[in-house]
């Protein structure tokens, strides 16, 4: 048994009439159909059932031709492609007047990037000449056909087909007369890596098929890279992948297995990387939920990518710069999404004031990736009056609050909490004036709390929240003063 990383690759300049080259400086080779153990030329002729592209004349381009799977090229997908009337494709490049064929790579300004060029030359589509494409199932084909050389005529029928593994064959049909003035070859996104199979030389004739497996990418290997197994054994692979130097975004890849099982000799494994931070969906929920007791925590939805969150580490959570889930508190899960909890106290005490708050969450999806989740709340404060602690159990407490500037018409909900923000209990729901007289707790005790949250009259959506206590932030340069709310005890 034998394995072989494969992926879209990056490449080194050849300008050579060898009939394999390669590998370029990330990993792509060729191989031609007159090289023992090179591809077999097999025209498809996509013209029955193929998609006629509107080009004709000189230097004309169709953008945004959907490929009909994901394409993996220099490591990342493309699911669209653009075809142009001089012999080649692009990714992302829709420089129409892209007609002056060089070697690959080349970073000059009028060459395209993410280039595909099966016959790229100063080609025209006449009127007897056509550009079909179709993705019949199992690959995607591009048909040049009965195209002319500008300026001396001539006839050129050649494809391009694109597999979604990586792998890219161009096909000869006929061509002619002029054979030594095109490029036939790739480059990468940025230029600098390219392969070339042949810049203006006698080389490609008809019935010549070129094939570029999809290459080994170099940020991953494999170990053990061949092996032999006992009939019903097994045997652990490793791939290590290493992503210095490399660029955020998705990278493509693919096992493959290589055995003598007469059943299934080839067998194909896609790995998908991610390089950075994945970007996930996150909602902050402020609101108290009428637990009995209610609890002092806030609930954080985090839908991770690949819908899976049970592989969410809880110990990775940091919300606000710092901020962790609660101790002892016991993740939930639904559907796609994870829910965790943080000290509430906390965590409302330390967003920002303002109209749309922004909060950020960074977590770890256990041996995958790190991702970011982003939210925002609207945080405009009352702010509470109170006269100066401590009261004695069971007296009378004159309360009264002022709205932030920009505060939509609003009613206020106050709560209690005995013991630091563990537990709440109502004061008041759904007040319409600013006063209240709150009667003091009888329970002596020198850690409680008051909160006073804001909703707008219009639509009862969150507006702000308060506490009478410290806010438990050690954020940096936010302070907030609270104070703390002191009850003597009574006896009687």
């Amino acid at each position: 048994m034998a394995e072989r990383a494969s992926s879209a690759g990056r490449l080194g300049a050849a300008a050579s009439v060898e009939r394999a080259g390669g590998p370029d400086g990330y990993g792509y080779v060729f191989r031609d159909s007159d090289e023992p153990g090179g591809p077999t030329y097999q025209w498809v002729d996509i013209t029955p059932m193929g998609t006629l592209l509107p080009l004709s004349g000189d230097e004309a381009i169709r953008t945004g031709v959907p490929i009909g799977f994901s394409f993996p090229y220099y490591g990342h997908p493309f699911t669209t492609v653009n075809v142009s009337t001089n012999g080649w494709l692009s990714f992302t490049s829709t420089l129409a007047a892209a007609n002056a064929n060089v070697s690959l790579p080349d970073s000059r300004s009028f060459v395209p990037d993410n280039l595909v060029a099966p016959f790229w030359d100063n080609l025209n589509v006449g009127p007897s000449a056509q550009v079909y494409v179709r993705n019949d199932g199992a690959r995607f084909i591009v048909s040049w056909l009965r195209l002319s050389r500008v300026p001396n005529g001539g006839s050129y029928t050649f494809q391009a087909i694109l597999y979604p593994t990586g792998r890219m064959m161009f096909q000869y049909a006929s061509l002619g007369p002029t054979l030594n003035s095109a490029t036939i070859g790739i480059q990468n996104a940025t230029k600098d890596i390219g392969l070339t199979a042949v810049f203006n030389a006698a080389y490609v004739h008809d019935l010549l098929a070129i094939e570029l497996p999809s290459p080994a990418p170099p940020w991953m290997t494999i170990s053990p890279s061949s092996a032999t197994i006992a009939p019903g054994d097994s045997l652990q692979v490793q791939i290590p992948v290493q992503s210095n130097g490399m660029t955020d975004g998705d990278y493509l890849g693919r096992l493959e297995i290589l055995s003598n099982d007469p059943a299934r000799s080839l067998v194909e494994i896609p790995i998908k990387v991610h390089v950075g931070v994945a970007n996930a969906t996150l909602k902050l929920d402020p609101e108290h939920h009428f637990l009995n007791p209610t609890s002092g925590l806030a609930a954080v939805s985090i839908t991770p990518p690949g819908c899976a969150p049970t592989t969410i580490v809880p110990s990775s959570l940091s919300i606000l710069d710092g901020l962790a889930v609660a101790p002892g508190s016991v993740p939930r899960y639904a559907s796609c999404t994870g829910i965790f909890d943080f000290a509430r106290m906390t965590l409302l005490g330390a967003i920002d004031d303002g109209v749309s708050s922004p909060i950020e969450l960074i977590g770890e999806l256990r041996d995958v990736t790190w991702f970011l989740g982003r939210d925002s709340l609207r945080m405009l404060r009352p702010t509470l009056i109170r006269p100066v602690a401590p009261y004695t159990g069971g007296s009378s407490v004159s309360l009264s609050w002022t709205d932030a500037p920009g505060s939509p018409e609003s009613r206020y909900d106050l709560w209690y909490s005995p013991d630091g923000g563990t537990t709440w209990s109502q004061v008041a729901l759904n007040e319409s004036t600013h006063t209240r007289t709150w009667i003091a707790p009888r329970t002596g005790t020198l850690n409680g709390y008051l909160e006073l949250v804001s909703h707008a009259k219009a639509d009862k959506k969150f507006v702000g929240v308060t506490f009478s206590g410290p806010s438990g932030s050690t954020r940096t340069p936010r302070t907030r003063r609270w104070r703390t709310v002191r009850i003597a005890s009574t006896c009687e």
